[in-house]
């Protein structure tokens, strides 16, 4: 991400803007280096900007193994949450209109405990990592 950001200064401040979003919606917190993790179990999850129908967002990878696991293996899962694929075939025929959305940030929306929080975000790009 940070070779490809250096190359593309204008992809690199879209970059900055769509992180500075998500402090400002509280997703994400700038942490003092000198106040340690709570935890001595940490997750630095890698992430990366995609761009798709002129809309920018931010992905994080929680499949990348370290040390042979990965995050997603080690959360447990919850319960489908979703209506069954057969269900919404069956009331798009029961009605007239059908309604469809997207729920803006839903995936940012996952709460950790603050002694949690980790990540490696650069403020400026000639600068190193923080």
């Amino acid at each position: 991400t940070e070779r490809h950001l250096l190359k593309d200064p204008e992809r690199a401040a879209t970059y900055s803007a769509e992180i500075k979003k998500l402090v400002e919606e509280g997703y994400v917190a700038k942490l003092d280096p000198d106040k340690p993790s709570q935890s001595p179990e940490r997750w630095f999850i890698p992430h990366h900007m995609v761009t798709y129908n002129d809309k920018n967002r931010l992905v994080f990878n929680c499949s990348f193994l370290y040390k042979g696991m990965n995050l997603n293996e080690c959360l447990l899962p919850g319960p489908v949450l979703g209506p069954s694929l057969l269900g919404v075939l069956i009331r798009f025929r029961e009605h007239y209109v059908a309604v469809s959305g997207d729920v803006k940030g839903m995936f940012h929306q996952v709460r950790l405990r603050k002694g949690l929080w980790c990540s490696l975000v650069p403020e400026n790009r000639e600068q190193s990592m923080q």
